[in-house]
């Protein structure tokens, strides 16, 4: 199935992240614990949930705190890969950490402020990357991987 063109820019190095780094866990004891990534290149296991959060962050009108049920009624995710969601826009700060919009996330609401935002929350999130490859975000997609399989600090 052909991928479809991403309007948002920023679910892709998610999608990037389970290509190379998801692993099957070791025995059964380690299924219900979450999985840890060196160099704290954080992840999510549903990168099409987080895709339809952006759209729908967009769309819907700035919250006072980014609740589940936010999440449930307005941009209507609902499920275990919808619990991924907050801690993502977090570590890209456009959430703080007690779950209210920064600025960054009115900014990417913004068409002028967008790119900008999309940019600077890559950036928040996946600063390893940035640090291993000054232009990760504009690499394709085998050079996004040999910078995640590449030994990382952690």
């Amino acid at each position: 199935m052909a991928k479809q063109p991403n309007p948002t820019g920023i679910a892709k190095a998610e999608e990037d992240n389970n290509d190379v780094l998801e692993e099957a866990p070791a025995s059964s004891a380690d299924r219900g614990k979450p999985r840890e990534i060196k160099g704290g290149v954080p992840y999510t296991p549903s990168p099409g949930v987080f895709k339809r959060a952006l759209e729908g962050i967009i769309a819907a009108e700035r919250p006072d705190k980014f609740s589940p049920d936010f999440m449930e009624t307005i941009l209507h995710l609902t499920g275990g890969g919808a619990r991924a969601v907050p801690p993502m826009l977090k570590k890209m700060q456009f959430l703080s950490p007690d779950g209210s919009p920064t600025t960054l996330y009115s900014k990417f609401k913004t068409d002028g402020g967008r790119s900008q935002a999309a940019y600077e929350g890559l950036r928040n999130a996946f600063g390893e990357l940035f640090r291993r490859k000054e232009f990760v975000h504009r690499a394709d997609e085998n050079a996004v991987k040999d910078v995640l399989s590449s030994k990382l600090p952690g």
